[in-house]
């Protein structure tokens, strides 16, 4: 998936912008997944109420 493939492309100590959509749904869940798994540490900007929440949930800084 692209949204999964994206999150591929994000690295230790960026600010990423997340869209809305489909497709960024993917990506938050696998960033989400590497912030627990990996320690990823990010910044995150969401577009939409909804992009914030998703985040949120899935642990991912703001």
């Amino acid at each position: 998936m692209a949204g999964i493939h994206a999150a591929s492309y994000v690295k230790d100590g960026m600010k990423v912008g997340l869209g809305t959509g489909s497709t960024v749904k993917y990506t938050i869940l696998e960033l989400g997944r590497r912030v627990s798994e990996e320690n990823l540490k990010i910044m995150c900007v969401p577009t939409s109420i909804a992009t914030e929440k998703l985040s949120i949930d899935n642990n991912i800084e703001l």
